[in-house]
């Protein structure tokens, strides 16, 4: 799988659902448990990649910031929720997490994070082959272990 497809499967999922965050990951787990089993690791060990990218000490600040606190199971979720936003809003972090600014919406009593939408690929995975994901040979330890 290639960058551009993983962020197509990600941006489709979230214009499909108008807002709507249980509709997004309706639609991420419907495409993600159409593809071939193959890609479907891909997609993880993708997205596993991208969040580890995004283990920055800059961008906890401003999950803390945006989310009045900020475990560290707080900050893997918070990445999963940026990863949902799509590829414009993760590189525009990723350059400077004060971009985030400009995105979000302040309103009482919203969270920026997302549990369930860093787990939809390994969840489709385990339906499908009643196994665990394999684990991507390719790249280092995550940051989170």
């Amino acid at each position: 799988m290639t960058d551009e497809q993983f962020w197509q499967i990600i941006e489709d999922a979230k214009a499909k659902s108008n807002g709507n965050r249980n509709a997004h990951l309706e639609e991420m787990t419907q495409t993600l448990s159409a593809l071939p089993l193959q890609q479907l690791v891909e997609f993880e060990h993708l997205f596993d990649r991208k969040r580890d990218a995004a283990y920055r000490w800059d961008i906890w600040a401003a999950a803390y910031l945006l989310n009045g606190g900020c475990s560290d199971d707080g900050f893997h979720y918070f990445r999963a929720w940026l990863i949902s936003e799509g590829k414009e809003v993760y590189e525009a972090t990723i350059e400077n997490p004060d971009n985030l600014a400009t995105h979000v919406n302040q309103t009482a009593n919203h969270r920026y994070d997302w549990e369930l939408f860093g787990c939809a690929a390994w969840q489709v995975y385990r339906k499908r082959t009643k196994e665990e994901m394999p684990p991507d040979e390719d790249s280092p330890p995550s940051p989170d272990m």
